[in-house]
């Protein structure tokens, strides 16, 4: 059994049509999954930027698990791919600007590299929970 497939010239398609497509394609990807993105990733520089401020009132060891409301939020509102990319957001973050020492990936204590891969993969399972909640 020969079965035709009909192509773009066959159709009488213009190669030129299919560019607009691909193009209003990207805009339409940017749109569901780039501004998602962003947004998750200004809601974890501010909220870096206010507890850098505040961390002196605060007990400055878990200070990572604040992450955890925001990055559940994003994943119910948007889905699980810009919850996750605020979630890697949040562990460089905190790595860099909340543990010890200061503006440097260096991590002194194990106990806060352990705690890093606790919270990835609690603020992951959150991110994928919370987004099949709101299907």
């Amino acid at each position: 059994m020969k079965v035709s497939v009909r192509t773009s010239v066959k159709a009488g398609i213009d190669p030129a049509d299919l560019k607009i497509g691909k193009s209003r394609g990207a805009l339409a990807y940017f749109k569901e999954h780039g501004i998602p993105a962003l947004i998750g990733l200004m809601t974890v520089m501010a909220i870096t930027a206010v507890m850098t401020k505040l961390s002196d009132y605060f007990v400055k060891d878990h200070l990572i698990f604040f992450y955890l409301l925001p990055i559940t939020g994003i994943a119910m509102y948007f889905s699980s791919t810009p919850a996750v990319v605020a979630l890697i957001t949040s562990v460089i973050g905190t790595a860099y600007f909340l543990f010890p020492p200061v503006y440097s990936f260096r991590i002194d204590e194990p106990l806060q590299i352990v705690e890093l891969l606790f919270f990835s993969m609690f603020a992951f399972i959150a991110a994928k929970a919370g987004s099949r909640l709101m299907r």
